[in-house]
């Protein structure tokens, strides 16, 4: 018979928790509704909010958690627990560090500081200090520091490229570019230099604003402001030089030229040549005499040592002609005479002299 029926009830077994009570259900007014019900540490029944540890198996649950890809819906607090997956959320994900709104959703009035979004174009925003909006500098994927093959063009944004061993350019088409506003639109050529342009294949430029247009295949400028015209295969160096319809000619020196010179050499500054194989070599001297050198009145022909040979007795000079007289050393008044005649033109005579003869200058 229950101990609550008898006519004498022993309520002490009520107080010292030696009773086993049995019901269908039980009740208390202390108790929380819709709370779980646990044990406090006085062994009074509490309606709370439960620990990991109430729930067998929780905590090893969260730890495989953490290494685990996991879509999480709603709002989740997560204390102190990392994430070695991926974290997915529909709703934002807050911490003390950084608030992060789900895609697509940017903020009205942009938060404060602290706060990062992605826009319905998946770029990344975040909000500076007073609530600006600042947009994240991504443009990904990003070529690793360990090298790889790049999809399109550096900006350096004015900054330099130092320690490079090497420039290597691909094989095949040859062309080597390197400066600003250069028009390279020629296969196997090179143009260094600022605002230069080639058009003509097998072409060198290195220089600023320099020119080889196209039809001067196989030729080189290097100076500034120097230029090849309709000449092929020709070299200018120097600057402000040039070379027009003239082709395999070959200018050195600044501000000198040639036009219509094929084959012809020009060394100085500030001289031309207009004829074919018309050479200058000297100061602003200007030779149109086709096949002929002309060279300033200001130079001479000497030799290096003590003396030498002009012509050789297979390849002799035909004509000397002289505007003064021939002069020698006082000891060395012998003449050896390589032809049958020397024909020295002077104003008033002509002085012949034969193979045997010794001559006395006049």
């Amino acid at each position: 018979m229950s101990k609550f029926l008898q006519s004498s009830p022993n309520l002490n077994a009520l107080l010292d928790g030696s009773l086993a009570i049995y019901g269908a259900s039980i009740g208390a007014t202390n108790l929380t509704p819709n709370f779980p019900v646990r044990v406090d540490p006085s062994r009074r029944l509490v309606a709370t909010t439960l620990a990991q540890n109430d729930v067998t198996g929780l905590v090893a649950d969260l730890g495989a958690l953490q290494s685990k890809t996991q879509n999480i819906s709603g709002t989740t607090t997560v204390g102190n627990t990392s994430f070695a997956g991926v974290l997915q959320s529909t709703s934002a994900v807050e911490s003390n560090a950084f608030t992060m709104v789900q895609l697509g959703a940017t903020p009205t009035p942009v938060p404060s500081r602290g706060f990062l979004w992605s826009d319905t174009s998946d770029q990344l925003h975040y909000a500076t200090v007073g609530g600006g909006d600042q947009i994240v500098p991504i443009g990904g994927p990003y070529l690793p520091l360990a090298g790889g093959t790049m999809t399109g063009s550096i900006d350096m944004g004015g900054q330099e490229i130092t320690n490079t061993i090497a420039l290597r350019f691909p094989t095949g088409t040859g062309e080597v570019t390197i400066g600003d506003s250069v028009t390279d639109s020629a296969i196997a050529s090179t143009v260094v230099g600022s605002s230069s342009i080639t058009s003509s294949a097998d072409t060198q430029i290195f220089g600023y604003s320099s020119t080889i247009d196209g039809l001067s295949a196989g030729s080189t400028c290097v100076g500034k402001s120097s230029s090849v015209t309709s000449s092929s295969s020709a070299i200018v160096m120097g600057r402000a030089s040039s070379i027009i319809n003239s082709s395999y000619g070959i200018v050195i020196g600044s501000t000198s030229g040639m036009t219509g010179a094929t084959e012809a050499i020009v060394l100085g500054i500030n001289s031309t040549s207009a004829a074919t194989r018309a050479n200058c070599i000297g100061r602003s001297i200007s030779n149109s005499i086709a096949n002929s050198l002309l060279i300033d009145s200001s130079s001479n022909f000497r030799s290096n040592t003590t003396t030498c040979d002009l012509g050789t007795t297979s390849r002799p000079f035909q004509t000397l002609y002289l505007n003064t007289n021939i002069a020698q050393q006082p000891q060395r008044r012998q003449h050896s005479i390589q032809r049958g005649r020397l024909d020295v033109w002077q104003p008033s005579k002509l002085l012949e002299c034969n193979r045997q003869s010794n001559p006395t200058p006049p």
